[in-house]
């Protein structure tokens, strides 16, 4: 616009005449936000740059001369008409991500990504065998599983979605032939999957039995195992057989090869494959399973992916090479070993060793790769060649130490979970010639190498010992749940 200032005196005026040019910057949104005022800015001055605006799912972009957002404007540059500058928007690009469809399949893959403006769509429901979907849940809502769930125009955010299933009971292919039915794990001192087995009617269960091969480990395909337990469940018979693994084979394929006679006495063979963490995913995924099943499931796959770094790294292979990678449920961090060390304090190793004693030193370890051991070794005195005696919880049988080299060890095997903080006693006593014995005792539980291990500045051994400790709470809680199972001590 023009604005003419002019005196009232004419005369005085005539040939004085001022006239200053003010020109208008008009800001447009462009469809988001709100505009910033209009700016008027004389000829050949600068206009001045308006903040940031916002705008719900969209990244502001500057102002530009025209609506398509093709030529920056320069704020340094001179006025020089009437301008109209346009704000750019990028929309911003969301994640969308799955859990719960490990081993499930798609007939059309899901988004991965959308925008506030995409198209709205509905997911697509995911298919496994043996199982039946019972809906999506979105993460941090308290909303039931729904069979369909639309992403409407104008959605925000990162969204995670989980797939609920329900396990269908099982039904046999033909009723009159042996198959494969379903797997349960084993948590003792060792760890393992039982494989369950439809006996059709007629066949009895010394006519079965199952060679086992890990991951092309022919060693564990040499002798045939037989059924441990027969059992019926809906008018139908089901054989157990179990194979046991070590903690860090939980992703290791298992053969199975089932060999029987059939009514004929006619010898048959089949074959199935599968893995201990096709069975932990089953339980963390299945919403139906009570909150401390799904707890113990989670716990046990991070034992069985933390502790294979650690036994890589001592023994020096590859994983993924000689053994399948496992995948952590959860991520631990400072604040996980912190807690793990709090807890495990109070089971800190003790020991009463005296001068006269021909100990010089007492170390300990923990074996994680197969059945659970505490190992205490004994490093005698450089003058002591005697016997060492070792008597734990008062068992006064097979009570001599072991001599392995320059020292001298005591193993306490097969503790199952639920026994990781059990405090064993140990009574050490050694002899020196014409001299009296001499005795001390020393205090030690699974969880003791826990909180002496997590106070390494290994960050591999402090995830270790961590799932470690986590598996043995999450088995406490799950067997305290269970009095009717368990007991109540």
């Amino acid at each position: 616009y023009y604005r003419v200032e002019e005196s009232d005196n004419w005369e005085e005026a005539e040939g004085s005449v001022e006239v200053e040019i003010k020109l208008l910057i008009v800001f447009d949104a462009n469809g988001h936000g709100t505009a910033p005022d209009n700016q008027p800015v004389s000829l050949s001055g600068k206009a001045s740059q308006p903040g940031e605006l916002t705008a719900e799912g969209y990244t502001f972009g500057g102002w530009y001369t025209d609506s398509d957002c093709t030529e920056a404007y320069n704020f340094d540059s001179q006025v020089s008409g009437n301008l109209t500058l346009y704000a750019k928007w990028t929309a911003i690009i969301y994640a969308i991500t799955y859990s719960g469809i490990d081993g499930a399949e798609l007939e059309t893959a899901n988004p991965e990504t959308y925008t506030i403006e995409s198209e709205s769509f509905t997911l697509t429901n995911p298919t496994k065998d043996g199982y039946t979907f019972a809906g999506w849940t979105l993460d941090g809502s308290n909303d039931d599983p729904a069979l369909t769930v639309t992403v409407s125009t104008g959605t925000t955010g990162n969204l995670a979605y989980t797939a609920n299933w329900q396990k269908n009971a099982f039904s046999p292919k033909d009723s009159e032939t042996p198959e494969f039915a379903y797997h349960s794990l084993i948590l003792s001192g060792q760890i393992g999957v039982i494989f369950h087995v439809y006996a059709p009617e007629g066949l009895a269960s010394k006519d079965f039995c199952v060679y086992f091969d890990v991951s092309g480990d022919k060693s564990q395909n040499t002798q045939p195992v037989y059924a441990f337990e027969t059992m019926t469940d809906d008018g139908k018979n089901f054989l157990g057989f179990k194979c046991y693994i070590n903690s860090i084979q939980m992703a290791d394929k298992i053969h199975a090869e089932l060999h029987y006679k059939d009514t004929n006495a006619s010898e048959k063979t089949i074959t199935h494959d599968y893995t201990a963490k096709q069975y932990l995913t089953r339980i963390i995924d299945d919403t139906t399973q009570a909150d401390d099943t799904r707890e113990l499931g989670r716990a046990v796959m991070d034992f069985g992916s933390y502790v294979q770094p650690v036994l890589a790294k001592e023994n020096g292979w590859v994983i993924g090479e000689k053994h399948a990678e496992m995948t952590p449920a959860n991520d631990y961090n400072d604040t996980d070993f912190t807690a793990a060390d709090t807890a495990t304090q109070k089971y800190a190793i003790t020991k009463t060793l005296t001068d006269s004693s021909g100990i010089d030193e007492v170390k300990f370890a923990l074996m994680l790769d197969s059945e659970t051991t505490i190992i205490l070794c004994l490093i005698p005195k450089s003058n002591y060649n005697g016997n060492v005696y070792a008597y734990v919880d008062d068992n006064k049988t097979d009570n001599m130490a072991v001599k392995d080299g320059n020292y001298y060890t005591v193993s306490i095997g097969n503790i199952s979970a639920h026994e990781l903080g059990e405090t064993h006693n140990i009574e050490i006593t050694t002899q020196y010639p014409n001299a009296e014995s001499d005795s001390f005792t020393v205090n030690i539980s699974a969880l003791s190498y826990v909180y002496s291990a997590i106070q390494q500045d290994d960050t591999d051994m402090k995830r270790a010992v961590t799932s470690l400790y986590r598996y043995y709470d999450s088995t406490m809680t799950y067997r305290k749940n269970r009095p009717e199972i368990y007991g109540t001590n």
